[in-house]
């Protein structure tokens, strides 16, 4: 069962995966509803030529500072394909009322340059990780804690050594408390929904969002 899809047609939440149907950019996937039996596909940019993945990519290119030219050489060197800047502008445009960033970015362009992002692969205990930060970002919301700022950009070296060795790691320990949920939907909320528009599968999913907020 495909989880969080709901037949539009009957309410039915037995959402199951039934093919692929080509389209001219890619090709998008095919569901079958086992309620009513209705098969659909998945559009999550309704009336968009370019596939939702495209589109994703394009702002998040755009975000990380690079310029309209260059979305479109990275655009076409990953998905092999022609996207000029005028629809690259649009999308943009067309989704900057979610795009809280758009209003600091020439700002942050014009202080860090193309070097907003650090990162770094380093290996730990066998285990490959993959760290990033964005120094923009990093300034602005940890300016009051300089204590945390340090941490965060000494880890771009890579992780101390008695890590994850000796002690209890927090994800395997039991800890008897009561929890109560509260929804609350806020605009991460909002960002983290639409990066994963852009997902095939659930294993894509931590890095599209990483990538996108």
């Amino acid at each position: 069962m495909t989880e969080g899809m709901v037949c539009t047609r009957c309410g039915n939440r037995q959402i199951v995966k039934s093919g692929w149907r080509e389209v001219r950019f890619g090709r998008r996937q095919i569901y079958l509803c086992k309620g009513c039996g209705r098969r659909f596909c998945s559009d999550s940019f309704p009336g968009k030529t370019f596939p939702a993945k495209v589109i994703i990519s394009a702002i998040t290119l755009h975000n990380l500072g690079n310029s309209l030219i260059e979305c479109r050489r990275k655009l076409k060197k990953r998905f092999r394909l022609n996207v000029s800047k005028s629809v690259i502008s649009k999308w943009i445009r067309e989704y900057r009322s979610i795009l809280s960033y758009s209003r600091i970015r020439s700002e942050v362009q014009k202080k860090y340059g193309p070097g907003m992002v650090i990162s770094n692969e380093f290996r730990h205990h066998g285990l490959t990780y993959r760290y990033k930060y964005h120094r923009a970002k990093l300034d602005m919301f940890a300016s009051g804690f300089p204590g945390l700022r340090g941490y965060l950009q000494s880890l771009k070296g890579g992780l101390p050594e008695d890590y994850f060795t000796g002690d209890d790691r927090c994800s395997g320990m039991r800890i008897d408390i009561a929890i109560r949920k509260q929804g609350k939907r806020s605009h991460a909320c909002k960002l983290a929904e639409f990066a994963l528009r852009g997902v095939d599968s659930n294993r894509e999913r931590h890095d599209a969002v990483e990538e996108f907020m």
